[in-house]
């Protein structure tokens, strides 16, 4: 998974594919920062809210090689991408959204 920098658990990988098939939908790639809570559990995915990035794919390769390396200080030049990804879950359905504040 492009946007994860640690091993998860096979049910939050599943939670991780959806955000990354949003985040191709709107022509980038998102790259996790931080849970942030707000933490949910089905039979298939677990997960919970995230911040991260949510960076055009035109600058993705530019961008994963200083958020693989560097100190996260170092994209601060980067806070235009930086997104909430929201989960909604409807019955069994769980989606996500991108959001700023």
């Amino acid at each position: 998974m492009r946007g994860l920098k640690t091993p998860e658990s096979d049910k939050f990988c599943r939670f991780h594919e959806l955000v990354e098939s949003e985040a191709e939908k709107k022509g980038g790639v998102f790259f996790g920062f931080s849970g942030e809570g707000r933490a949910f559990v089905t039979p298939e995915m677990e997960g919970e809210d995230l911040s991260g990035w949510l960076v055009p794919n035109d600058k993705a390769d530019e961008f994963e090689s200083l958020w693989k390396r560097e100190p996260v200080e170092k994209v601060d030049a980067w806070s235009e991408f930086f997104v909430f990804v929201i989960w909604h879950l409807k019955g069994d359905k769980v989606s996500v959204e991108f959001k700023t504040f």
